[in-house]
């Protein structure tokens, strides 16, 4: 092993094959290597780097502070990125993102100032607030931590008040009465039943236009990814969206909503906007409508 040297290397024969970074010619009877050769020359590089920025350093400030510039307006302007995804979440990156869509489409697109966006992750955060989104992830990790936190039962009575509740993807399993293969219900709202990854894994993922009447005319451009399907429907659930083969991926049952697909990684709001205009009918009954055109649905009488 060689030491932290330099060393003597003797070149066998006087041969032109040696071990300095430089070659002299003729080669050398003996030559000294070491790691400390390696250092030499890592600090010439530095050396080297060094003197380029002193040489250009009017560029290289101008940079920083463009940087640094750039990165307050961001924060003063750009969208929260303040979520906790919590540590046993699967597929983190992709739950950080899509919060950070949603957050941003909600803010700035849905409600215009009208309402806050609070994140909830305690039974108190739940005080006040008019409506209810349960984003995509992992419906067994939504589970662990709706039981973990207590949220189940203030969940269920936030529905029962009547204010909207609105799943998306996983949030849909959530939301779901059933879930095939007997997985027991997380909070049973919507007397459906559900397949998880009803299209298949990650690379299956797939975009497509749908039909919505109660959303318009223009079609609802949806991204599926390892999305639920539904399988069943009751009685009292409306059916908002098929896809081309039939199989249904967006519900309603009176003020809860879901969808298989995500509206908002698409750029889609009028989801959002929906579930906005119910919030605000649930809060000032008559209110949300005369704002914004889009239909609302009292609970039924019967």
């Amino acid at each position: 092993v060689m030491g932290y040297g330099p060393e003597n290397r003797v070149v066998q024969g006087g041969g032109a094959t040696s071990r300095e970074w430089y070659r002299p010619n003729p080669a050398l009877p003996t030559i000294q290597w070491g790691p400390r050769n390696n250092t030499n020359i890592q600090q010439s590089a530095i050396l080297i780097a060094l003197n380029h920025v002193a040489k250009n350093k009017e560029t290289y400030l101008e940079n920083y502070w463009i940087k640094n510039k750039n990165a307050v307006n961001k924060g003063i302007n750009g969208p929260s990125f303040g979520w906790v995804i919590p540590a046993d979440q699967k597929r983190k990156s992709d739950a950080a993102n899509s919060r950070e869509i949603w957050a941003k489409r909600f803010d700035e697109d849905v409600v215009n100032g009208s309402f806050v966006n609070v994140t909830v992750g305690m039974p108190a955060d739940l005080a006040g607030v008019s409506g209810l989104i349960l984003p995509g992830g992992e419906s067994t990790t939504m589970r662990q931590l709706i039981e973990r936190w207590g949220l189940r039962g203030p969940i269920l009575d936030l529905a029962a008040r009547g204010a909207p509740i609105f799943g998306t993807c996983a949030g849909m399993i959530v939301l779901s009465r059933e879930i095939a293969g007997g997985e027991p219900p997380i909070l049973p709202l919507l007397d459906i039943t559900v397949e998880r990854n009803a299209f298949g894994r990650q690379l299956e993922s797939f975009e497509a236009d749908l039909s919505v009447p109660v959303l318009g005319d223009r079609p609802v451009h949806a991204v599926f990814i390892r999305a639920p399907a539904v399988e069943r429907t009751g009685p009292g659930v409306d059916v908002l969206a098929r896809l081309d083969d039939g199989r249904i991926v967006a519900v309603r049952d009176r003020n809860v909503i879901a969808t298989a697909f995500h509206p908002e990684l698409a750029g889609e709001t009028r989801f959002h906007r929906l579930v906005a205009t119910m919030a605000s009918e649930h809060d000032d009954p008559g209110e949300g409508a005369g704002r914004r055109p889009h239909p609302t649905r009292r609970a039924r009488t019967s």
